[in-house]
């Protein structure tokens, strides 16, 4: 790991290419040996930063796990937003549970809430092997976009009819047989919990029923992991009391940065946008924008969090309709202001790692932003961040797909061009009328080439290679007209690949029997 002084480098992860085919960095027999050196790690973290970093942790573990043991149980987490995500990164959840077993840990999920969603709903392959199509089938009917754990069921009919709408719309498998998909033990499961919910006259958040529902299959696999919502995690005070008051302090210093770990990473990634991996933070006068999200129930539109410094004093606004100012609080910030603070991306990584647990486990995105994430602790803290586990994998429907690859087409297009530029070697395949004249011009040619021009006769050396060139080529022209056929065919099929090939379909649409032992397989899980 680089040094606080050292520059970022690139770094290169890429999701396998191959199906069935996993990318877990570092490989699981070393995954335990990390998480010892993590615990190490932080143990030295109080002296080197200044901030009470034990404090925070035992504060944070003591919501999750049993007093008696809470220093010595590590605790591993992942993360992602409440959706119908693809495989690759269900994966996450199979090396989660793993990782606690090797370690005789905890393993916590990461609800990501406060990521906005409109129109909630998964991409399905529709149509026919022949002629394939994708088609969005709805969740829940679509509305403004809202934070996760602001958005509540609208309309029980569609949200209650989405399995067998998306069983209508799949594209069916190749045989006799069709499987069992984990879309209909999954949405038996979402339509108790939504029941439920309604019974005891408690809100429908779609969020929170797709994780618990998705979480209840997870344990029916022998999987151990616990679900908890960033919401829930942001209303201990630790989380804005300490944590969040602890940075607003150093507001100025946390903003340049921020900023300039962001430069360094679009720099050695060479990213011209200024919006990636993450936009930078806006500055307005004595203003400085922080990386966290302001709403109330009543708005809830996340809305910009920016602060202003004097002395040890700071201020708060949403440049909205919120206004604090640091000695307003006694206990908690939620207290006074009566609204929702919550982290963007990389604070959200950031305080899970530092804070939460003793691993936590990225997918490929995830990875490389949190190389900024890294450089901002490493500068900011003078702390060596600990290390983390990226996971994915490449799984891909089981259906009949085309036998073909962009190479196909890199190589037809090669050929088309030389017949047009080295007719030449198609002697041997030309056997039209003229096959005496095209044995000569390709030896004209030949010859031409091998000659040695002086300098004042190289446009009459130009012109009859040119002509030789185009008669020839003009020649193959029947021999053109099967590779244009053959191109129309081979694009048509790349598009046939390219919906029946994706990695990107959600998990649910998978047969049970297939994916489950895989990911398991995958995540070092023995059945």
């Amino acid at each position: 790991m680089p040094a606080a002084g050292e520059p970022l480098r690139y770094r290169r992860l890429r999701a396998p290419t191959e199906d069935q085919t996993a990318l877990i960095e570092p490989p699981l027999t070393e995954i335990p040996r990390l998480v010892a050196c993590n615990q190490a790690l932080a143990k030295d973290w109080d002296r080197q930063s200044g901030f009470v970093f034990s404090f925070w942790r035992r504060a944070a573990r003591e919501q999750f796990l049993d007093k008696s043991n809470l220093p010595e149980t590590p605790i591993a987490l992942s993360g992602h937003q409440p959706e119908l995500f693809h495989p690759g990164v269900w994966l996450k959840n199979f090396v989660l549970s793993k990782v606690a077993h090797q370690t005789n840990g905890v393993a916590l999920n990461l609800t990501i809430d406060n990521d906005t969603v409109s129109a909630a709903g998964i991409r399905v392959p529709a149509g026919s092997l022949e002629s394939p199509r994708v088609e969005e089938v709805p969740l829940d009917a679509s509305t403004v976009e809202l934070p996760w754990e602001e958005r509540f069921v609208l309309d029980p009919t569609i949200f209650r009819s989405f399995a067998d709408r998306t069983a209508a719309t799949l594209l069916r498998s190749v045989g006799d047989h069709e499987p069992t998909r984990l879309i209909e033990p999954l949405w038996k499961s979402a339509r108790q919990l939504a029941d439920a919910l309604h019974a005891d006259r408690l809100p429908l958040n779609l969020g929170l029923i797709l994780s618990a529902a998705r979480n209840g299959l997870e344990r029916q696999f022998g999987l151990q992991n616990q679900i908890v919502p960033l919401s829930h995690v942001c209303s201990f005070p630790i989380f804005d009391t300490l944590f969040v008051t602890g940075l607003l302090r150093r507001a100025k210093e946390f903003h340049d940065v921020y900023n300039a770990a962001l430069a360094e990473y679009r720099a050695a990634n060479h990213l011209d946008s200024k919006s990636h991996p993450v936009p930078d933070l806006a500055k307005d006068g004595d203003w400085h924008e922080m990386p966290f999200w302001i709403w109330d129930t009543a708005n809830p539109a996340r809305r910009r969090m920016f602060v202003r410094q004097w002395g040890d004093q700071w201020e708060l606004t949403d440049r909205a309709n919120l206004q604090v100012k640091s000695g307003e609080y006694a206990t908690s910030l939620f207290s006074v202001i009566r609204a929702k603070i919550r982290p963007r991306a990389l604070i959200t990584t950031m305080y899970a790692r530092l804070v939460l647990s003793d691993l936590f486990i990225h997918g490929i995105g995830g990875a490389k932003y949190d190389e900024v994430t890294d450089a901002i602790i490493r500068r900011f803290f003078g702390i060596e961040p600990p290390g983390y586990v990226t996971a994915t994998a490449t799984v891909r429907l089981p259906l009949e797909k085309p036998q073909v690859t962009q190479d196909d087409l890199t190589a037809l297009d090669q050929e088309y061009r030389d017949t047009v530029h080295h007719p030449e070697e198609f002697a041997d395949e030309y056997s039209g009328h003229h096959r005496a004249e095209f044995a000569a011009l390709a030896k004209q040619k030949q010859e031409l080439i091998a000659h040695r021009w002086e300098e004042k006769q190289k446009k009459a050396w130009h012109d009859q290679v040119s002509a030789a060139n185009e008669r020839m080529s003009s020649l193959l022209e029947p021999l053109r007209e099967p590779l244009r056929q053959k191109r129309e065919r081979l694009l048509a099929d790349l598009h046939r690949l390219r919906i029946l090939g994706s990695r990107e379909y959600s998990f649910c649409l998978f047969p049970e029997e297939m994916l489950v032992p895989l990911l398991k397989r995958l995540a070092g899980i023995q059945s």
